[in-house]
């Protein structure tokens, strides 16, 4: 009795691991989203999670028992409608987005307050009383930079705070003369903050593993090199070669050009970073067991932690709470689900 009272224990077991996908870890979810169609962005806030969808919607889901709770934002030219795709960011008291020309203030509850006419070819960031902004120019198609500024409350610049370089080309159009190279690997300099300490991050792996911190006010404080510490990995052959026929599925009119597919020696240290609640989070290139490494620092860059989570690529994440948020696209069910991971 007690052997086949084993057994059956066993059996269950194993029933639920695959039920749960086998590779899933005691604390982590997956819940299906069928709202979305094509999110671009996510950010977790308090109790809700606030995604983009299909560019001109933002939908905002419960993330406790991930129920729609509202939406709001739809494509026009009207107050609190947009006419190019959106990006946004959340505060305390309101949600600013950013639609390229103008910039919409909305309260948490999604109703329009006010706006602001902008340039286009910029990205603005609210940080304290200020805007942090992001700028991109191309002086030819090969040839382009990235600026990162502080602007005032009236949309002022007032600071500098770090430039880089463009490498991947700019797509023109059908007449335009042919891309001769094309940079395989994902170049990544983004900025991110955290809000207690007043500390602003700029994370390029152009440099390595290298992370510039400033004050709120713009000043330089401290930089983060991590490289003596980080295992540099090569780029295998076959992963040059699933890359580039990716390339000719989904860049199938640059194809045509036959540019030269340029890959480095090895990957860059990391892939992907941001900052919540006095932690920075890194992910890595490096793969254990069909995971990919993140990595977990304090402000001053100590390392606390190295997790490896059932993850390939970076798109539609972020960090709230020691938690990782993705969207993910299930290709078979043709629907998207968000996977959140302890961290």
């Amino acid at each position: 009795m007690k052997k086949k009272l084993f057994m059956f224990f066993v059996l269950f077991g194993s029933f639920l691991f695959f039920l749960n996908g086998g590779d899933k870890e005691p604390g982590d979810i997956i819940v299906e989203l069928p709202e979305l169609t094509r999110p671009f962005k996510i950010e977790v806030y308090g109790d809700e999670i606030f995604v983009v969808n299909n560019r001109f919607n933002i939908i905002v889901y419960s993330s406790e028992d991930f129920k729609l709770k509202r939406q709001f934002g739809k494509k026009g030219e009207g107050p609190g409608e947009f006419k190019y795709r959106i990006n946004f960011s959340i505060r305390p008291d309101f949600i600013l987005v950013d639609s390229q020309d103008r910039l919409s203030w909305f309260s948490k509850e999604g109703k329009f307050l006010k706006q602001k006419n902008k340039k286009l070819g910029s990205f603005y960031i609210p940080f304290k009383n200020k805007f942090i902004v992001e700028s991109t120019h191309f002086s030819s198609r090969e040839k382009g930079e990235t600026e990162f500024e502080i602007y005032d409350p009236e949309l002022k610049k007032s600071k500098k705070l770090y430039k880089y370089m463009v490498k991947t080309p700019l797509i023109g159009g059908p007449d335009a003369p042919p891309i001769k190279e094309w940079p395989m690997i994902r170049q990544y300099c983004e900025i991110s903050y955290d809000i207690t300490s007043g500390k602003i991050f700029i994370f390029d792996n152009q440099n390595g593993f290298f992370i510039k911190v400033f004050a709120e006010n713009g000043n330089n404080l401290y930089t983060i090199h991590k490289d003596e510490e980080i295992e540099k990995i090569k780029i295998p052959d076959e992963y040059k070669d699933k890359k580039r026929e990716e390339f000719k599925q989904e860049q199938f009119w640059l194809e045509l050009q036959k540019p030269k597919l340029i890959f480095p020696e090895h990957f860059p240290s990391f892939r992907w970073a941001t900052v919540n609640k006095g932690k920075i989070y890194v992910q890595t290139y490096k793969r254990k067991n069909n995971k990919t490494q993140f990595i977990v620092l304090d402000l001053k860059g100590k390392i606390l932690k190295e997790i490896y989570l059932p993850l390939i690529d970076h798109n539609i994440q972020t960090v709230y709470n020691n938690k990782l948020y993705k969207l993910v696209e299930n290709l078979e069910k043709e629907t998207w689900e968000l996977h959140i991971y302890e961290i």
